[in-house]
């Protein structure tokens, strides 16, 4: 059971998909107030 070497780099991942997903949350809130502010 390889766990202690795998356990690192699946916190990375999960990290990394955690941080894509909040840029493309925070980009898509970008872009509806600006669209909203142009209503």
């Amino acid at each position: 059971m390889d766990f202690k070497s795998r356990l690192p780099n699946l916190l990375r991942q999960s990290i990394g998909g955690f941080t894509r997903l909040m840029h493309s949350w925070r980009s898509l809130a970008l872009l509806a107030s600006w669209r909203f502010s142009f209503l």
